[in-house]
């Protein structure tokens, strides 16, 4: 079955979208956030739940297409024709624990909604400078925070997390289940599954100090 068909049959089946090239909203969709790449993809998925990323995972083994993963648009690449994008926005969870200093976030939530949430908690999240990028893209990537220097990189708090295998299991793991993909989840790159969530430990906010300089205005010498 050619691919287009292939697609337009999940789309069909989905509780969320997928934009195919021709739709209306196609060029807007499939723009990232750094408009200086222009991506080509065979479309643009938001799944709306897990029953939606299993649809489209078997779309992609019938289609032979890859799945790119791409939260809030940041990530692009120019290579990725062919590919089905998917945005994460509607895995949105996020729940606090704040007695075991941990986060749970869906792979859709940004690092706004996260620090948001934690103020006043006594509790800060290895969280980088923008609010905007996805905890998941950059956890999954590394992550340098403001913390870095005491609470390490962004991966180095990944505590667990709920991946979409290629055969769609779905499942939590972590150090002890999978040392394996939790090593690779940290920053190794390539793909090894979809992550719908993550588990994140938080850091003891530290006290921050600050200050301010001002000068009076200097009458310019003539």
């Amino acid at each position: 079955m050619a691919l287009r068909s292939v697609l337009e049959s999940a789309r069909d089946a989905l509780s969320g979208s997928l934009i195919l090239p021709g739709d209306d909203s196609f060029d807007m969709a499939r723009r990232p956030w750094n408009l200086a790449i222009d991506q080509h993809p065979a479309g643009v998925a938001a799944p709306a739940d897990l029953r939606d990323l299993r649809t489209l995972l078997d779309a992609a083994r019938d289609g032979g297409v890859t799945l790119a993963v791409q939260p809030t648009g940041h990530g692009a690449g120019g290579d990725l024709a062919g590919a089905v994008i998917l945005r994460m926005s509607a895995f949105d969870e996020l729940s606090l624990d704040l007695g075991s200093g941990v986060v749970r976030v869906g792979s859709g939530v940004r690092w706004g909604a996260v620090v948001e949430a934690l103020e006043g908690t006594g509790w800060v999240a290895p969280a980088g400078t923008s609010p905007v990028v996805a905890v998941a893209g950059y956890t999954l990537g590394g992550g340098h925070s403001w913390f870095s220097r005491t609470a390490g990189l962004g991966s180095d708090n990944l505590r667990a997390a709920w991946v979409l295998r290629s055969d769609g299991a779905h499942e939590r793991v972590d150090d002890e289940s999978d040392p394996e993909l939790m090593w690779a989840l940290r920053g190794a790159g390539g793909v090894v599954g979809i992550v719908t969530a993550l588990e994140i430990d938080l850091v003891p906010a530290p006290t921050l100090w600050g200050t301010e300089l001002t000068f009076e205005p200097q009458t310019p010498v003539r």
